[in-house]
């Protein structure tokens, strides 16, 4: 199952609390669905509670997992399961994750578009930041990477693609790279010679 990514801020911890609480971790769940809420450590999987749609809700994190290191994943009733980078959980005091209303961190598949005098044979991208920062753009092509370029805050740019991506048509994936925040990525998509695609990063 493809995955997305959550938005995980800085964890907040309680300034010298008077006494030793049971951590949290506090969901923001923007979407109109309610989510299933897992940790897993190592091979384990362990569900901690449900958010409904539309709603902030604080998990307990179970004793025997305080301090360890961990990846979060979210199931919605629809949609793609998303998860986290590895994270340490805190041993008291909350830590703050958002489940975006978008199918994850992803970048939303590349729509096909005409664009005025792309020149003879071909390949584009266009690429829309509306992002406070930059992002750099990143093609992946089996266990290929290739880097397009940056795409400077609130501004779009078009990328004339190499020759070796576009000889035939052949799955790729798009991966946005913010100056600051999670990696994003599409999932994978036929590229055809002489396409001319549009994408737009996610705000959230």
């Amino acid at each position: 199952m493809a995955l997305g990514a959550l938005a995980v801020p800085s964890p907040a911890f309680a300034a010298s609390p008077p006494a030793r609480s049971q951590a949290k971790i506090t969901v923001q769940n923007d979407r109109p669905v309610a989510i299933d809420v897992y940790l897993q450590n190592g091979y384990f999987d362990t569900k901690i509670g449900t958010v409904a749609p539309d709603r902030e809700t604080a998990l307990n994190v179970p004793k025997y997992l305080e301090g360890q290191d961990v990846q979060i994943f979210v199931r919605p009733q629809i949609g793609l399961e998303l998860e986290t980078p590895d994270v340490v959980l805190p041993t008291h005091g909350t830590l703050d994750i958002l489940v975006p209303n978008n199918d994850v961190g992803y970048v939303v598949q590349p729509k096909e578009d005409v664009i005025p005098n792309p020149g003879p044979n071909t390949t584009t991208l266009t690429v829309r930041n509306p992002r406070d920062q930059a992002v750099e753009v990143v093609i992946e092509r089996g266990e290929f990477d290739t880097t397009l370029g940056t795409v400077e805050p609130d501004h779009s740019r078009t990328f004339d693609l190499p020759a070796s991506l576009t000889r035939e048509p052949q799955d790729v994936k798009i991966f946005m790279v913010p100056t600051e925040g999670l990696e994003l990525s599409s999932q994978y998509f036929l590229l055809k010679p002489h396409a001319h695609l549009e994408v737009k990063v996610p705000l959230g």
